[in-house]
């Protein structure tokens, strides 16, 4: 099967696949072995017999994933929601 994950920056992943895992309101949709993970954003997907399409606001390897700009844009959101300052307050600070 057929899985490609799309961005407004263009196709993030395009691969043949044995099998796609993806969270669903129920629980996830889809099992099997994990070879490579994505963290991927809100967005739809379309799913047929030998297709699986999503379209997404964003997509990254979970490999590529840099925690430390996670753990420094965590700090700034909750910056912002403790003191309710503007964006550009929050990257002045330290």
């Amino acid at each position: 099967m057929k899985l490609e994950i799309v961005t407004p920056a263009g196709t993030a992943y395009a691969a043949d696949v044995e099998m796609v895992t993806l969270p669903a309101v129920d629980g996830d949709i889809g099992e099997g072995d994990t070879d490579e993970v994505l963290a991927v954003g809100e967005g739809l997907v379309a799913i047929t017999a030998d297709h699986v399409a999503i379209v997404t606001d964003m997509a990254i390897a979970a490999k590529d994933i840099d925690e430390a700009k996670v753990e420094e844009a965590r700090q700034r959101a909750l910056a912002r929601l403790q003191d309710k300052i503007s964006d550009e307050e929050v990257r002045r600070r330290p």
